[in-house]
């Protein structure tokens, strides 16, 4: 393939030793005598004809240095047989080194085409349509590792594997199908994140309003109608001298229709008496709302009694300082 022609040689006395054209070289050797009997006559390199005339070389080759390309489309039918493969192969290949290539295995027009036949023949009915990369580097492998019996050649391979066009309306769907599956997995996890949080802050809740419950419950059972108040005075917010203003707001209203009642003969004196003493007496809180009670009017008594000091202090402090009158105390 690389070999243009090949010739006789000798070089006489007071002969140059020829050059090459562009893009070629010279191979001079003794016939027979291999590869250590040969020299490489390149083009604008100067030779010594003495040196040349010594090798006693009577032969010569022309050899081509130029870019060869091989190109080629192929197709590969599927394991399913209605869908196939566009294959395209590309191989760039020059010589690289003449002594080489001459005496080891020499190319032959369409030896390269041969190469890329045999081995796309191979993969038919092998491949499915999710296997383009795979296909692609199997046939890379195969001629590569062909080719390499070649020596002295330097080859560029470049193959293209593409599905045809309803093979890849095939793999889209088959690709959206796995990113749906993906995609709808994520959103459900997600999903079912979210909803045991918010069952977990639901249940919290519950628990919470729950023991709220209890408590208030537990303040009604021991307090009436008082232990709604009673609770917020618990739980910081009622103070104890509201508290206490709470409970005799609601003593004075219950005595004002307890009057009603008695002025109207809804009931009896005597009831009406029973009752008020009971009203007075606070009979109706149990032994903890006494306590509560006790501490409330204990809080009002020092605020009274402070302010019983005070007005004390201010008085004396009045009578200390008499009047004076034309030059003397009155």
């Amino acid at each position: 393939m690389f070999i243009l022609r090949e010739e006789n040689f000798s070089l006489k006395l007071m002969e140059k030793v020829p050059e090459p054209g562009v893009d070629e070289c010279f191979l001079l050797y003794q016939a027979g005598a291999g590869p250590n009997m040969s020299m490489i006559i390149s083009n604008g390199v100067k030779y010594s004809p003495t040196a040349v005339r010594r090798g006693h070389y009577n032969r010569k080759a022309v050899l081509s240095l130029k870019s060869f390309e091989c190109n080629q489309e192929y197709r590969i039918v599927m394991e399913d047989p209605d869908f196939h493969f566009d294959v395209n192969v590309r191989v760039l290949y020059k010589l690289r080194d003449a002594q080489k290539y001459y005496f080891c295995k020499q190319m032959e027009d369409g030896s390269i085409s041969d190469i890329v036949k045999e081995s796309v023949r191979k993969q038919n009915k092998k491949w499915d349509v999710s296997q383009g990369w795979e296909l692609q580097n199997k046939l890379e492998e195969l001629i590569e590792g062909k080719l390499s019996q070649y020596e002295g050649v330097e080859f560029r391979l470049i193959v293209d594997v593409t599905s045809d066009g309803d093979a890849l309306k095939i793999q889209k769907s088959n690709r959206d199908k796995v990113v749906g599956i993906h995609t709808s997995k994520n959103m459900t996890d997600q999903t079912i994140a979210i909803n045991a949080d918010k069952e977990k802050v639901a249940a919290s809740e519950f628990k919470l309003k729950v023991e709220q419950l209890k408590e208030l419950a537990f303040m009604i059972k021991n307090f009436g109608d008082l232990g709604p108040i009673v609770n917020e005075h618990l739980q910081g917010n009622v103070d104890g001298i509201e508290l206490r203003e709470y409970i005799m707001k609601s003593k004075t209203d219950e005595m004002n229709l307890l009057k009603m009642a008695m002025d109207t003969d809804v009931v009896t004196q005597t009831e009406a008496l029973d009752k008020f003493n009971a009203i007075l007496e606070g009979r109706r809180f149990s032994q903890t709302d006494q306590q509560l009670l006790g501490e409330s009017r204990k809080e009002q008594e020092q605020g009274e009694r402070q302010e019983e000091e005070e007005r004390q202090e201010e008085q004396d402090n009045d009578d200390e300082r008499e009047p004076y009158i034309n030059g003397g105390f009155v």
